[in-house]
C-alpha cells in the first residue's frame, strides 16, 4: 500500500495488479487498474514520486517498473498552429486559422 496525498490517491498490489482508491469517498478507480504479468514474481513495493507523477514498482524476481501517472501538459504555438502531447508518443497539431 501506498498514498500520494497531492493526488489523494491510495495505490494498493493485491493479486498481480494494483488498484487505486479515491482517498476522499474511498471509491475505486477502476479504469486506473493496472495489471501486472505474473512471470514478474509479486509486488513487494510500491512508491510515488513527491508529485504523484510517477508510481514505481519492484518485484521479487527483481523487475522493476516506473509508471506514468499524470501525462504532463506540454505544448507550443507558432503562427495559427497549435501542438500539444497528446500522449507519450505522440504530438498533435492543430491548425487553428479555421
Amino acid at each position: 500500500m501506498c498514498i500520494n496525498e497531492s493526488l489523494g490517491k491510495l495505490a494498493v498490489a493485491a493479486h498481480g495488479a494494483v488498484k487505486f482508491y479515491n482517498m476522499n469517498d474511498w471509491t475505486e478507480c477502476k479504469s486506473e487498474q493496472i495489471s501486472i504479468n505474473a512471470d514478474i514474481g509479486k509486488i513487494t513495493k510500491l512508491e510515488w514520486t513527491r508529485d504523484g507523477q510517477i508510481l514505481t514498482i519492484s518485484s521479487s524476481n527483481g523487475y522493476l517498473y516506473g509508471f506514468l501517472m499524470i501525462i504532463p501538459s506540454l505544448n507550443a504555438s507558432c503562427f495559427q498552429n497549435i501542438a500539444y502531447l497528446s500522449s507519450l508518443s505522440e504530438i498533435s497539431i492543430i491548425d487553428c486559422s479555421k
